[in-house]
């Protein structure tokens, strides 16, 4: 009887069919550059569901501007580095190859090579954890310019606004996405934090910060978490090419601004 009556219903148009579910696909790839230093360290590929982990050395790609696939442009140190959600994969070029006078670098050279084009590709035939395929694959044309060799500096950030409403700022690099958003605060003149959240800019080069309400004090502090990264693994406290070891730095970079109505 049960079964009848949602026969009936589903003729009577009372209830609608069951709308089916999107396709799984790539939702975006960090950094979001087509320009990036050579001695960029990591990408971080976002999904809309969660994926089949262990299997990503066959999906993922680096291919030179003449076709070759770089086999060993990758760190492969046995696990994957997946968000709680496994929605999220960092991917590590091989640092050994990334930094200068250790045998890795000196035996194949750097991945990415300085005036060069590559392309980073990611095959649609990926398993989801369910065992679905993607929607389609993913290509992320590649342009590599000059590596970062320098430490970040607080003083090269510019800001471009200031106002109750919002701050934005421009930064001397691209920064690692997820990073900015983790060590960067806001806080007010008394040194408390401003609950807002931050939106990234074009190629991670900015970012603006939205409070949750206006601003109140009249001058607010941007302050940073020294260990954040570039996206050549260079944070406030030293390079990640570095022979000297680390740079010693305060606990906290503070840039104070000042709100104009």
């Amino acid at each position: 009887m049960r079964n009848l009556l949602l026969v009936v219903l589903l003729l009577g148009g009372l209830i609608g069919p069951l709308a089916a579910k999107p396709a799984a696909k790539i939702e975006s790839v960090y950094p979001s550059s087509s320009h990036l230093p050579a001695n960029t360290i990591r990408f971080y590929i976002y999904f809309s569901e969660p994926m089949k982990q262990k299997v990503s050395a066959s999906y993922i790609h680096l291919i030179n501007s003449t076709g070759v696939v770089d086999t060993q442009a990758f760190m492969n140190f046995g696990t994957e580095l997946w968000s709680p959600d496994a929605k999220r994969l960092t991917v590590l070029l091989d640092p050994g190859r990334i930094k200068r006078g250790v045998e890795t670098n000196e035996a194949l050279g750097s991945a990415l090579l300085v005036g060069e084009s590559y392309n980073l590709v990611i095959d649609g035939h990926w398993p989801t954890y369910e065992g679905k395929t993607l929607e389609r694959g993913f290509v992320k044309s590649i342009v590599v310019d000059a590596p970062y060799r320098t430490l970040p500096s607080l003083e090269h950030w510019l800001v471009i606004e200031a106002v109750r409403s919002q701050l934005k700022v421009s930064l001397d690099r691209v920064f690692d996405s997820a990073l900015l958003k983790r060590f960067v605060m806001i806080t007010d003149n008394k040194g408390s934090p401003i609950l807002g959240k931050i939106a990234l800019g074009a190629s991670e080069k900015s970012f603006t910060f939205i409070p949750n309400k206006p601003f109140e004090s009249k001058a607010i502090n941007i302050v940073i978490d020294p260990r954040l990264e570039d996206i050549s693994g260079n944070n406030f406290a030293g390079l990640l090419d570095s022979t000297i070891g680390a740079n010693k730095v305060e606990p906290v970079l503070v840039k104070r601004v000042l709100i104009f109505d």
